[in-house]
């Protein structure tokens, strides 16, 4: 609650590093969505925020003099992720960790301890490393966010919970106490259906969780219909966060789900941040906005600003 009520700016949309500084860190920001610090709104806009940092090369770290630190950096694709926020956790595991394999200063297979903001590297002799443990957080995050296999407990629990984002397919295993838990899914978005093969060790999964993407689905298991989109048959299936959640189903599971209903396309646009420097004659100023969509078709447009007479916009376009 302290953390809320004292170090909030509503203006940028982030946590201030303490209550009497303007810096805004990606590291505290982020980790206070991954731990549910942040509430759900909050978790929102400091998802849009810390996009803010970005630039070709991957997110910049302001609480290390904008290098790219790939640590932080590792705790934003989490944070991510927790908010809901997948395709900007894919375009930022793309960016960041995308760039370290494909420099020619790298090995070509690693990934780097940290970089400038120009993308050369930021240490120097013995001290740099191109193969460290800090750039290895997309690795749980794919696993535990996107293929979707969860723990829920220390020791042993595991729920299966797919965020599939701009993704068409993904297949992969975690090596648990149990045994190994193999999941394999697809996402077909023009047919909107989503496909998932579930492969584990009695008692390793509590809940599969299929994906609904806003829409009242149909979801067999097995070849057998659990959920009519409305009504459950078997595997204790219900919706609840935008899941059909399957409590029951086989151990090992072949899960179909069909969209039976259209999703009206609904698009918000909002301010990311806001300055209070003002603006005089001859500067120019990037005005962050966060553009959201939601519906079953694809959206493209621009964002432009209504300005005084004797001012000029350069509109901005989203897909």
């Amino acid at each position: 609650a302290a953390i809320n009520s004292t170090l909030w700016d509503d203006a940028a949309g982030e946590y201030r590093d303490n209550p009497t500084s303007d810096l805004h860190p990606q590291d505290g920001n982020s980790l206070a969505v991954w731990y549910a610090v942040a509430p759900a709104d909050r978790a929102k806009r400091i998802s849009a925020a810390l996009t803010t940092n970005w630039n070709s090369y991957g997110a910049t770290t302001p609480e290390n003099g904008g290098q790219i630190s790939t640590f932080p950096g590792s705790l934003e694709v989490q944070a991510h992720l927790e908010a809901g926020d997948t395709a900007q956790a894919l375009d930022l595991i793309r960016r960041e960790w995308g760039y370290m394999l494909n420099s020619p200063l790298g090995t070509g297979s690693t990934f780097w301890e940290g970089y400038l903001a120009n993308g050369q590297f930021g240490y120097g002799g013995a001290y740099m490393s191109n193969s460290h443990g800090w750039a290895t957080g997309p690795t749980s995050a794919l696993t535990f966010y996107v293929l979707g296999i969860r723990p829920t407990t220390i020791n042993g629990g595991y729920d299966i919970a797919p965020e599939t984002g701009d993704l068409s397919s993904t297949q992969g295993s975690l090596k648990t106490p149990y045994g190994d838990i193999k999941v394999a899914w697809t996402h077909d978005v023009r047919s909107r259906t989503f496909a998932e093969q579930v492969d584990a060790p009695a008692g390793a999964v509590h809940q599969v969780k299929v994906p609904t993407y806003g829409a009242r689905t149909e979801v067999t298991v097995n070849g057998r219909l659990v959920w009519n989109g409305t009504r459950a048959f078997a595997d204790g299936a219900h919706v609840e966060n935008g899941y059909v959640v399957l409590t029951g189903a086989p151990a090992r599971a072949s899960i179909s789900s069909q969209a039976v209903e259209t999703v009206p396309t609904t698009l918000s646009v909002a301010v990311t941040s806001s300055g209070g420097a003002p603006l005089r004659a001859g500067q120019s100023i990037a005005i962050p906005v966060t553009v959201s969509a939601s519906g079953d078709r694809v959206v493209s447009g621009s964002v432009t600003a209504a300005v005084p007479s004797g001012w000029s916009v350069t509109p901005a376009s989203f897909s």
